[in-house]
């Protein structure tokens, strides 16, 4: 029960009876007890009710139940987490010496040679890594602007709070609303200090994510997954697992064995270099490691004499072609997406953590594997995500231009902007072998990203449980520095499907926009509606490819703004009547870009 201190105090206090609570209490009211007290680590499991007996007391009791299954839940009261950024690196580097001195690396089984340097790599870290424990408890973090000050003026007002609890006279009551409104002021002064403080801070070098979360912090607004219960982990688990409508791998033998002697591409099979696995390595940003718990920091601080051992570790596994399974091995962190029921698996944004030792070897094959592509130009040229030299700003300025050449020109443009459904997630890596294997690559390698990419083992972590696993076959894997490079292969052989003598396509990883211009209307939308028929030939047929009509829309650019007819595979595409839509993206792009643009004026 709460004790007002609005109203000026009175002299006396009355004892409270039981009729004072505001439903009634004894056998007559039904009025329970006002707090009930339980761990912060079971209340999202727990449902709490009153009993219909009072059982001769003034209140009823009431009834916690925790709706705990013991065989779905697990509880985990500590997890141990390494202080990297504490880490005595010239200790780190001595002892690593004596870890690794009698390593020998076997071509034989190179496989085992991995597992014995990841070991090793383990037991060094135990060693000087320093760690704590852990806890599961959800604490709301202090926030950016709290200082002892702050502290201070609070422990004041509460402290005067209490003695006017105990004693309300008026004397104690002035006293107390002077110090509340002392702590109010304090608290408003010290966000306004703190927030100059962060915002001198800033310079054209902060990223924006920086900037993002601070102001999310200053505001109030927590981050991070909301929901407590796990009924949603097994149809996301199945969602991430969906391996249907796979070509079937006995049909790839021929793909496999092509190309492989091909002087063109037969330096991608060849052993990585020093200077590749040292670029690969400076690249790589200290990210979240995955479920083997390497993170790229335990490789960058090791001497060069035992990188290079695992240099050779690596080209042993390249030499056979072999990949390790924590290389396959996913760990899927679930974050709810803002304005979502936490019960459905839809609401989720999946977050896959991998190992970051096989992201290393990755991204050296990636950095082959993407000079092929470029300088056999095997990727269109309409393709403007995840390669060096194009951005999203060529793809927007190209847009622009072609529908300001149009409006000078007083000619009509229709634009289709489509959304490819799980684009990432429904790649075939049999259509993909076939692809790659058309484009010159050797099977060897193609078989290399087929094994890659199938049998993958997923798990889902959600309140420091794991959950799993499940194989995956299907789709390219999330957060792998290979997955948008295989995309974009995936996808080249779109212009040869697509007539673009008389529609324009532009690509950004996934975002497709196909165009047509003519000062013929009708002539415009008949080109455009042959060209999404083209479109889904090749993606339904070829590279099952679905594309959500309901989220894709049509845009007419000219003087008349007429209803038309635009299809694809049979649905309707909804058209935008207004320009609104382009004019707020115009608005946010410059926002973000303005020192592009004052560059380029």
């Amino acid at each position: 029960m709460e004790v007002g201190v609005d109203s000026p105090p009175t002299s006396k206090k009355r004892p409270r009876r039981p009729d004072d609570h505001q439903n009634g209490s004894g056998l007559g009211g039904g009025g329970a007890i006002d707090v009930s007290f339980i761990s912060p680590q079971l209340a999202p499991f727990c449902e709490w009710s009153v009993y219909d007996d009072a059982m001769g007391s003034y209140h009823y009791p009431t009834i916690t139940n925790i709706t705990i299954n013991p065989e779905r839940y697990t509880l985990i009261y500590g997890t141990e987490k390494f202080l990297y950024n504490k880490t005595d690196w010239n200790k780190y580097a001595e002892v690593s010496n004596k870890v690794f001195q009698d390593m020998i690396v076997s071509k034989e089984n190179p496989v085992a040679s991995y597992e014995e340097f990841c070991n090793r790599l383990n037991k060094l870290k135990q060693m000087c890594v320093p760690k704590f424990t852990k806890t599961n408890f959800r604490g709301r973090p202090p926030a950016p602007w709290w200082n002892s000050t702050c502290e201070e003026a609070v422990i004041k007002s509460y402290n005067a709070l209490k003695l006017y609890r105990n004693d309300p006279t008026v004397d104690n009551y002035i006293n107390y609303k002077r110090l509340d409104a002392l702590k109010k002021r304090t608290i408003k002064e010290q966000k306004r200090i703190s927030w100059n403080s962060y915002c001198n801070s800033f310079n054209r070098t902060t990223p924006i994510s920086q900037i993002w979360n601070l102001i999310k912090k200053f505001k109030g607004v927590r981050t991070g997954n909301k929901s407590y219960r796990d009924d949603f982990v097994q149809p996301f688990l199945d969602k991430l697992s969906d391996n249907t409508n796979l070509v079937n791998s006995n049909s790839l033998n021929d793909y496999f064995i092509s190309n492989n002697e091909n002087p063109q591409s037969r330096f991608l099979l060849e052993p990585f270099s020093w200077s590749e696995f040292i670029t690969s390595l400076q690249s790589r940003k200290n990210t979240s490691p995955g479920l083997d718990d390497f993170p790229y920091l335990l490789i960058t601080y090791l001497p060069e004499s035992i990188k290079l051992i695992f240099l050779n570790v690596l080209n042993s596994l390249w030499y056979k072609k072999l990949i390790p399974t924590s290389w396959k091995t996913q760990c899927v962190i679930p974050i709810l997406k803002p304005d979502k029921s936490p019960e459905n698996a839809s609401s989720y944004r999946p977050i896959s953590l991998s190992s970051c030792l096989g992201k290393i070897f990755e991204n050296m094959l990636k950095t082959r594997l993407d000079w092929y592509a470029e300088s056999n130009t095997i990727i269109p040229h309409i393709q403007y995500g995840f390669r060096k030299g194009r951005s999203c700003a060529d793809s927007f300025i190209s847009l622009t231009n072609d529908l300001k050449n149009a409006k000078n020109n007083k000619i009509h443009t229709v634009c289709v902007f489509l959304d490819v459904q799980g684009a990432f997630d429904s790649v075939d890596p049999g259509i993909l072998v076939k692809v790659l294997s058309n484009a010159g690559i050797p099977g060897e390698l193609c078989k290399w990203i087929y094994d890659f990419l199938s049998n993958r083992v997923l798990y889902v972590r959600h309140n420091n449980v794991l959950h799993g696993p499940r194989i995956a076959s299907k789709g390219t894997m999330q957060g792998a520095t290979l997955s948008p490079l295989l995309y974009n292969l995936y996808t080249c052989e779109i212009c040869k499907y697509v007539d673009t003598k008389n529609v324009n396509i532009l690509q950004f990883a996934d975002d497709l926009v196909l165009y047509s211009s003519d000062l013929n209307l009708t002539l415009a939308v008949e080109k455009v509606n042959t060209g999404l028929r083209q479109l889904n030939n090749y993606y339904q047929h070829r590279l099952n490819l679905k594309v959500n009509t309901m989220k894709s829309n049509v845009m007419i650019f000219g003087k008349d703004l007429p209803m038309i007819n635009v299809t694809y595979n049979g649905d309707v595409i909804q058209q935008v009547l207004s320009l609104a839509m382009l004019h707020s993206f115009i608005r946010q792009y410059n926002a973000s870009n303005s020192s592009f643009f004052n560059d380029n004026q």
